[in-house]
């Protein structure tokens, strides 16, 4: 409860911001976390950090940024209302872009002139990519609660 009233809240604020940055940069915040997962399981220092985030049903950092990432794309797609209208023509689908059948029609439009790491960590490239490479049944997931646990299921696995 210490954690999700105190240091859940202040991770999530702005994630999708601040995860951007290079692992130099973030090693500290890491650090910190997987501290205080330690301190508060009363866990040795050399413990998987796997097992303590697993223990309270939560993600590592990286793994939250691509949750928050896709969370904002499904809302785009499902639940368009929910967002700051800056953010209703954010993304475009293959649809509106090519005016005949392709393979990835139903794919979201992929930036392809990105030619610096900058351009690879920027919001609309990375959600983009993240929401290509799930699969159609998380895709059509309308709820955002069902769609929030099924992503983590599916970071879980691949911790």
């Amino acid at each position: 409860m210490l954690y999700f009233a105190f240091e859940h809240p202040h991770l999530l604020h702005g994630i999708e911001i601040y995860v951007n940055t290079s692992l130099v940069h973030l090693s500290k915040t890491l650090t910190l976390s997987n501290k205080i997962f330690r301190i508060l399981q009363n866990q040795p220092y050399n413990s998987p950090v796997k097992d303590l985030y697993i223990e309270y049903n939560t993600l590592p950092i990286p793994q939250l940024h691509i949750q928050q990432l896709l969370l904002l794309v499904h809302k785009f797609i499902h639940h368009r209302n929910l967002l700051p209208t800056v953010f209703h023509n954010y993304f475009q689908d293959n649809k509106s872009i090519y005016s005949y059948d392709t393979r990835n029609k139903a794919k979201l439009h992929q930036l392809h002139c990105v030619n610096t790491t900058y351009g690879l960590r920027s919001i609309k490239y990375k959600a983009v990519s993240l929401w290509n490479d799930l699969t159609q049944s998380i895709k059509d997931i309308e709820s955002i609660n069902k769609f929030r646990q099924t992503t983590k299921l599916y970071s879980f696995k691949q911790l």
